[in-house]
């Protein structure tokens, strides 16, 4: 590929350009700067779109590369360069001609179905495809003829998009044709035969496909797997010997479709697989990962045993989770030599690896490695011999963990004490009660949990009073459990603790006390700290006790979010014959926290409390998809009766358009019939109206107010689209003009 620095050959501005689109933020940002370079004949809309990017550092970059090209770039030609349509004012008017199905007028679709960029083409076509269903054959035949003669004569792009075009004919395309584009000189061209030939079947034979596995491109030797895998999996027989050379090849994507081809064959060998596994690329071993543990093969379980024990990623990642199920279903095949060697080795997640393998061999697992960890040198070692023995605490005495409880190390203690309490253990008390007086709170927490009940009333009380929360904790959780022994003092004094945690435990322990249980000291916490508030709701909901309306009405009008989001869902889930505070719930609509609008919409809804329905309307153009889906579905319900003009305005608006259509298509369809002239007009070159034209009107205001410091014919147009007939171009205009006074007040 042409460097970006070589300026005089004519490839570099396509390369630029490629750049500039890219999704990778280095990339972009170092094409912002190469832009620079290309002095006047820079890509001035590819660098003015760079200014709305979600990414701050992006901005930037284009803000610099927008001062940068001042001396070479006017601001008629910035403005020349804005008034482009977008992409998304082109599929805005698609999306509407699609909606008219086999009855949209066939010139612009026919004109869209040749744009350079893919999706927007590819939609086009897919229009075009079902028009063609009803094409007369001398239509057909025309149309046919048309694009041989461009395959024939034209650049390789056209011919790339000749071959997408025959393809919208289906099963009245001529196969000839793709065949004898498989020979073209241009890869993407022969890549876009292959797809529109598909798998193979009766219109066309296997001989196509395997010719092009020997093709110099990658992407077409891979495609060509892609449709040689349905085909196998659709009971074909395959030849080996034409599949296994690629298993050589030096892209990593064809050695990966390789594989999966000759899966598809049931009779081939295991060797094959199991080679993978020690492929230079992770993603051919993933796949070959993915086979083995499927077809479940006592031959590959020390490959598979030896992947989970060194592979670097998460052992739970998808590709593993077949190799694990393999080996728990085989795991009497599992070479136990090979896993000691594991568990000897000097690397923690080889260790812990291997410790998760061997807990896998049930009796055959060597507890008598693990205990000798517990008397390593390496507090790290120590921890894993606790973990690895806490599957087989039932065959060694007790005592053998309990006394790590007092280990130096801290860590050690801590998942001594997780192992203790985890398990449902019943150990003798006089083996722990030396722990409470322990000068370790890690070992007095534990001692506690431990012991519960079996302490005395005194003990527990004083334990209350402990200078470590994570006791103090530990006691209340016990005292919760008893029930009328314990004085409710003790746990409501057990709320006014400093530490949260001591808080949270005696909330639950209060909850624990069923009739018992003071409902409003515990609804009181509700609008408390986040973790007070959540173990309060989940509290009242074990009790089956809601809160009251007032407390309900101050949440929503708290200034945090999680105490408004609380309010919102008790009111959701009210009865929808309750009297619903509207009044106070419609401002949550415009709340900042997208799920408590959701919910406001879901609590409205609930009740039927559907108008006024431009409140929904207004919804459609949420920031959230969620939102906008919430009240597409409220919308749609309402048929006829949705109000017709707001969502007409919605078309041209970019954030709400998609839902507007979905919407309009359900509830007024002929207004989408009113705007097949205006999205034809785009479409067709012609450029844009008032209404679909209003979002590449917005789109303009945006960049002018994104820009540095624009020019007076810039600001001009900003003052111009202030009197656009759409609300939403106003409103983006003003904003930027704002912007703009606010950002020369500063300097």
């Amino acid at each position: 590929m042409t460097s970006i620095d070589l300026l005089d050959d004519p490839k570099a501005l396509q390369q630029l350009v490629f750049q500039l689109s890219h999704v990778n933020a280095g990339i972009k940002i170092a094409a912002l700067r190469q832009s620079v370079a290309f002095q006047d004949k820079a890509p001035l809309k590819l660098i003015l779109e760079a200014l709305q990017d979600r990414r701050e550092y992006v901005r930037t970059a284009a803000t610099e590369t927008i001062e940068s090209l001042k001396p070479w770039i006017t601001d008629e030609q910035w403005l020349e360069a804005l008034q482009k349509p977008s992409d998304l004012v082109y599929q805005d008017a698609l999306a509407i001609l699609e909606t008219q199905g086999k009855d949209a007028p066939f010139k612009p679709i026919f004109r869209a179905s040749f744009a350079l960029k893919r999706s927007l083409r590819t939609k086009a076509q897919h229009i075009l495809a079902m028009q063609a269903q009803q094409w007369s054959a001398k239509k057909v035949a025309s149309f046919i003829q048309m694009h041989t003669e461009i395959l024939q004569k034209g650049a390789p792009t056209n011919r790339m998009i000749a071959l997408e075009m025959l393809g919208v004919l289906g099963d009245k395309a001529p196969v000839e044709v793709f065949l004898v584009a498989l020979q073209d000189d241009n890869a993407d061209v022969r890549w876009t035969a292959l797809k529109m030939l598909g798998t193979p079947g009766e219109r066309v034979s296997i001989t196509p496909f395997l010719a092009a596995l020997q093709d110099s491109e990658a992407y077409v030797r891979w495609t060509s797997l892609e449709l040689l895998t349905e085909f196998g999996k659709q009971g074909h027989k395959l030849l080996f010997e034409l599949i296994m050379p690629l298993l050589n090849d030096p892209n990593a994507r064809v050695r990966s479709n390789a594989l999966k081809v000759l899966d598809s064959q049931e009779e081939i060998s295991i060797d094959y697989f199991i080679a993978a596994m020690h492929d230079t690329s992770e993603s051919v071993v993933h796949t070959a990962t993915i086979i083995l543990g499927k077809r479940k093969n006592i031959k590959a379980i020390p490959t598979l045993t030896e992947h989970l024990l060194h592979d670097p990623d998460d052992s739970l990642d998808d590709y593993n989770e077949y190799a694990w199920q393999a080996i728990e279903e085989l795991y009497e095949h599992i070479p136990l030599d090979q896993l000691i060697e594991a568990f000897n080795n000097g690397n923690e997640r080889v260790q812990i690896n291997a410790i998760a393998l061997l807990n896998l061999l049930k009796k055959r697992t060597p507890v008598e490695l693990f205990l000798k960890l517990l008397d390593d040198k390496d507090p790290q070692r120590r921890r894993l011999g606790i973990w690895a023995l806490s599957g087989h605490l039932s065959h060694i005495p007790i005592e053998i963990i309990a006394n790590k409880l007092k280990d130096r190390d801290k860590k050690v203690r801590e998942t001594a004490a997780r192992v203790l309490c985890r398990r449902d253990l019943e150990i003798p008390a006089d083996l722990i009660l030396p722990f409470l007086d322990c000068p370790e709170n890690i070992a007095r927490a534990a001692a506690v949990r431990l012991l519960g009940t079996r302490m005395s009333i005194e003990r527990l009380l004083a334990a209350r009073y402990d200078h470590k929360w994570t006791v103090r904790v530990a006691a209340i959780e016990i005292l919760g459990t008893m029930g009328e022994q314990v004085p409710l003092d003790v746990l409501l004094e057990a709320l006014c603790d400093q530490n949260l945690e001591v808080c949270r435990a005696a909330i639950q322990a209060l909850g624990e006390q069923g009739t018992h249980a003071p409902i409003n000291i515990i609804i009181g916490a509700l609008l408390g700290p986040r973790r007070i508030s959540s173990t309060a709701i989940e509290v009242l909901a074990q009790l089956d006790k809601r809160p009251p309306y007032e407390l309900l009405l101050q949440a929503l009008k708290d200034p945090r979010p999680y105490i408004r989001r609380m309010g919102i869902e008790y009111l959701q889930s009210l009865q929808s014959d309750a009297p619903p505070p509207v009044d106070a719930i419609i401002p949550l609509l415009q709340d900042s926290d997208a799920y408590i609008r959701e919910a406001t919409i879901k609590t409205l809804n609930h009740w039927g409390v559907i108008e006024p329905a431009e409140l929904f309307v207004k919804a459609l153009a949420d920031d959230s998809y969620s939102v906008r889906e919430v009240a597409l579905s409220i919308l749609i319900k309402l048929g006829g009766h949705a109000p017709r003009e707001p969502l007409k305005v919605l078309l041209g608006d970019s954030s709400a358009y998609q839902f507007a259509i979905k919407c309009l298509q359900q509830t007024h369809p002929e207004v989408l019939g009113e705007v097949v002239e205006e999205a034809s007009n785009i479409l067709s070159g012609q450029g844009t109206g008032e209404l679909l034209g209003s979002i590449q009107q917005a789109h303009i205001a945006e960049i002018i107010g994104n820009m540095p410091t624009p020019g007076p014919l810039l600001v001009n147009k900003l003052v111009e689209l202030l009197d656009w007939p759409h609300p939403k171009v106003r409103m983006t205009a003003a904003l930027a003009l704002e912007g703009r006074s606010s950002n020369s007040g500063d300097r």
